[in-house]
């Protein structure tokens, strides 16, 4: 297992999640049809970067590629949480609570954006293995 990349992947993850929040729309701000487009084209962007994101790990990581992405997606995804609850304790006893539907909505992405990003950096590398002459085996050293 390469710790580094998967740590630094998870931090991509990461930041991709912090930054389409940060752009996602407020409740209250716009009548319901707008602000459910507009989160709906904010997951699709998200959902876009995250599998490429992901894979690229799968391209990069020599053994285990589905299990390095696996990983980086679950640490990414409890640091979100840690930073979560820090962020609610610091601002006080007022709790967010996000409707069940979204969330389930966002975790139905995350799981797409890992087959679809695992699938495309296994083609990419079985490709690359192709093109270089050692019929999809790994070259010996």
């Amino acid at each position: 297992m390469n710790w580094k990349s998967i740590g630094l992947h998870a931090l991509l993850l990461l930041a991709a999640g912090i930054t389409c929040g940060i752009f996602e729309p407020h409740p209250g701000l716009a009548d319901p049809k707008a602000m459910l487009f507009s989160y709906l084209l904010t997951q699709v962007a998200l959902h876009v970067v995250y599998a490429g994101i992901l894979a690229h790990l799968t391209f990069k990581a020599e053994n285990h590629p589905v299990a390095h992405a696996l990983l980086a997606v679950l640490l990414s995804q409890e640091a979100a949480s840690l930073l979560l609850a820090i962020l609610l304790s610091y601002m006080g006893t007022q709790s967010y609570v996000q409707p069940l539907p979204l969330l389930f909505l966002e975790y139905v992405m995350l799981l797409a954006s890992l087959v679809v990003g695992t699938a495309a950096g296994a083609r990419l590398r079985r490709r690359k293995r192709l093109q270089s002459g050692t019929g999809g085996r790994v070259a010996s050293a």
